[in-house]
This record gives C-alpha cells, structure tokens and sequence, in this order.
C-alpha cells in the first residue's frame, strides 16, 4: 500500500538554500562513546560535511582510551564521565550538561561508528519541514563491509547482516513505518533524530532497560507523539560486530530489551499493539521451528542408515509426522535463499550467494538467542551499562 501511495505521492525533502542554512543551525548531534578512538574519527569526519564540529557533542561514558581527546581536537563539545553510566544515561547527562533541548530544536542521536550518508540531515531536515507531524526519524541501516572478497568472519557476519536488514527494511519497516498506520516498534540507536519538542516528553532513561531503542518507540506510540518515520534516502553506515561473541551479546540485548520495554509500558488497545502482538509471535514459532531443523536433519540420516544397514524402514513408521515437517523445514530453507539470492541480486552483491549457504546458522543462533531472552526481559532489569564490543 505504501509503494503504490508514494508513487503518486513521493516524499518531500525540498529546502532552499536559505531554510537548508538556518535549519542546520538548528540541529545538535549527541554521540555517546564508550572507548571507541578505533572509529570515533570517521564517524565525525562523516558528520562534519553536513554539521560543523562546534554543533557535535560527545560523551565519554568511562572511557579509558583517546575517545575524549580525539573529539576535542575535531573542535566537539566533550563530557567525561569517570564512570560507565550506559548510553541513554550518558546521552541524559550530556543534554542536561550543555542544555540542549533549550538551544536547539533537533537532536540527533548516533552511535561513535556510524556513518552518515551525505544527505542525510538535508533530507531529514526536509522531512520534518514537509511532514510537521514526524516525532522522530529512524534512519535506514547500510553495513560497512569492507573489502567483500576476503573470507573472514568478520565479513560473515556483515554479509548476514547485509540481508536480515534490507529484508527487514523493504517487507516489514518501510510498511510499519507508512504515517497512516504508523506501527513501528523500534527507532534502531545507532542513528535517530528528534525534534526537542518531542524528546521533552520522553523518558530517555527508563530504570530495568537495558537499550532505548524500543523504549522511546513504545513512548511515542503509548503518548501519542507522532510518526516515526523511516526513507531509504535518510540513511547512515554502521559496523557490525566481528566475531559469533559479540554478535549473540548484541542480539541478546536486543531481545532482552524489547521484552522489558513490554514489561515496563504494558498493553494498551491500539493497531501498534495488534501488530506487535503478531510480530512476536511469528518470531518466536520461527525460532522454535528453526532450532528443531536440526534434530530433524540428524533423525532423517539416523532413518536413512538403519534403512540402508538393516533393511528396517523407519520413515514409514514415523512418516505422517516426520515427512511432513522435514518437507516443511526443507521449503524454509529454500524460501530463505531465494530471498538471499534477491538481496544479492538487488543490492549488486554476488558474494551474498556464497555466504547466503551458511545463513542457517545464524537462524539457530538468533533462535536459541531470542528464546532464553523472553523470561530474561520479562523477569529481570538492567542496569544498561556499556558492553564494549571488539573492534576490528
């Protein structure tokens, strides 16, 4: 519905020149950073063509690197915490520091590795001008994969990333993200702008959460604020963790943080919530799915040896339940590379393919991840304090 509707009515970004000008002015940019001088750099120098360096503000949540003083010397406004206070906290603490919902009237929120595409705040400017009921923009998400012929599993892990996140962003986000359903559960981190007028009704700091990305979604949804909205030409670059350690931590506390955020806002009557609800529960009969594929697998091979040693046929004893399901597992994994081999094709890249053969795992990972996760959000609370990813 969306695609049809926008082909007739495209988004606006138009500025001139002059509104482009003041706007700008008008916007400060919020990195929180917790020992990251391997990319703070980058992620400024991408920021500084758009902002200048006197309109960026850095907090250094207990960092024990150069984090702080790589920022002063690319001419940003620094706090230092001495102690890790975690990121919403930290972000808390620099707004009230250089009063900033007083100063300006955007506030853009980005991780110390994002990368900002080059129009970005031109386009989210434009959108806010054209769409005056936009409470916050959530930026399209692009991995940073360097060097994509090199066999790592750094590059794995990005390859993997490349296709949940265009699949998520093209079938699901960009739908739940249309104004006139407006049904998004989450405005990912890593890249988010609000207006000031909308952040001053929000709790950016929530006792129990451990991230805020769900969290201010659930509020705008819950308050009333407004559209989240979300164009694949308002778009930054991220870095995706470099090892399977690091990448179940990150989705662990993904999960965990969504079902806190439902344990801290409830259930409220709403088409956000019906939605929501489905989403879930989709998600979690996925992962119950994906992690008995494997014990399916094991059992057909096991069927196949006793067949083949002892003339004993196990499948016709078995076969109105097993062939069923391993029929059903096999159609899944088809359906999951056919949607690799569109990715791969849509976003020019062939080493998708190759890749794309040993995706299952993360199915299980995720599966496994998301299960333990749901008791973990809904029976305990976080502190939200930093947990240092490895950088490559």
């Amino acid at each position: 519905m969306r695609v049809f509707w926008e082909k007739f009515r495209p988004p606006q970004y138009s500025l001139t020149q002059e509104q482009l000008s003041s706007l700008k002015r008008q916007v400060a940019v919020c990195i929180p950073a917790h020992n990251e001088e391997t990319v703070l750099e980058s992620a400024i120098a991408a920021i500084t063509t758009q902002i200048p360096g006197q309109q960026i503000y850095v907090v250094s949540d207990g960092s024990h690197d150069a984090t702080a003083a790589i920022a002063r010397r690319l001419n940003c406004s620094v706090l230092e915490l001495s102690s890790g206070r975690g990121k919403a906290r930290a972000l808390e603490q620099l707004i009230k520091k250089f009063s900033l919902l007083a100063k300006y009237r955007y506030i853009l929120f980005i991780d110390a590795d994002t990368e900002l595409e080059p129009y970005f705040v031109k386009h989210a400017l434009g959108l806010f001008t054209h769409e005056p009921e936009v409470a916050a923009i959530a930026a399209y998400a692009i991995p940073i994969w360097e060097n994509r012929r090199h066999i790592s599993l750094q590059n794995f892990i990005a390859a993997y990333r490349t296709k949940l996140y265009a699949i998520l962003q093209i079938f699901l986000m960009y739908g739940q993200t249309w104004k006139y359903c407006n049904i998004n559960a989450v405005i990912p981190g890593f890249a988010a702008m609000y207006p000031t007028r909308v952040l001053r009704k929000l709790d950016l700091v929530t006792p129990g959460i451990v991230i805020e990305d769900f969290n201010l979604a659930f509020q705008i949804h819950k308050k009333n604020l407004g559209w989240i909205a979300h164009f694949r030409a308002i778009a930054a670059r991220y870095h995706d963790p470099v090892n399977f350690t690091d990448y179940s931590a990150q989705v662990r506390r993904w999960n965990v943080g969504f079902y806190q955020t439902i344990r801290k806002w409830g259930v409220w009557p709403s088409l956000f919530w019906i939605f929501t609800l489905l989403f879930s529960l989709e998600v979690a009969l996925f992962s119950l799915v994906s992690l008995f594929a494997p014990l399916v697998f094991v059992t057909s091979i096991f069927f196949l040896i006793v067949q083949q040693f002892a003339g004993f046929n196990l499948f016709a004893m078995f076969s109105p339940y097993f062939i069923g399901y391993l029929e059903f597992i096999v159609s899944i994994v088809i359906l999951d590379y056919a949607l690799t081999v569109f990715i791969a094709v849509k976003n020019r890249a062939p080493m998708l393919l190759l890749w794309g053969i040993g995706f299952f795992l993360f199915n299980l990972i995720n599966s496994w991840v998301l299960l333990i996760s749901i008791p973990q959000g809904l029976l305990t609370r976080s502190t939200g304090r930093w947990v240092p990813a490895k950088r490559a």
